[in-house]
């Protein structure tokens, strides 16, 4: 496993910097419910070490201005896949975030207010072609 910086505590409160705010989601009519993936576009950046099994990176989701960088585990898994990383739960929570399938976006809080971050249509339609291309 791989750690940059080694260990530091962080105050309880310095971790929750911004989670007063409130999170809402628009509603939704029930002929418009979608029962598709989140997919998100985020910036990580890290190298690989050896050996290779799970590495840690710094993301960054959100846009200039309003975004929130942590640092998330990850596994490397040589396999063909459509997506380049996949966020788990416990990740989606070291964000802050709360997810909303039928929206196919997540909201968290920053220092500079509530980022929503929605799959694009462009974005499902790509994954769904390498799905289709991958299937067969």
């Amino acid at each position: 496993m791989i750690r940059e910086g080694g260990n530091h505590k962080r105050s309880f409160e310095e971790g929750r910097s911004g989670l007063t705010d409130e999170l809402t989601f628009p509603v939704i009519p029930r002929n418009q419910l979608a029962d598709e993936p989140i997919i998100l576009e985020g910036i990580i950046k890290g190298e690989t070490h050896h050996p290779l099994g799970v590495i840690d990176l710094r993301v960054t989701m959100g846009r200039a201005g309003r975004n929130k960088t942590v640092l998330m585990e990850f596994a490397i898994i040589k396999c063909h896949s459509p997506y380049n990383v996949i966020i788990g739960r416990t990740r989606i929570r070291s964000l802050g975030a709360v997810g909303s399938t039928i929206h196919s976006m997540i909201k968290f809080s920053t220092n500079q207010g509530i980022v929503a971050v929605e799959t694009t249509r462009e974005a499902l339609w790509e994954c769904k072609q390498l799905e289709r291309v991958q299937g067969s």
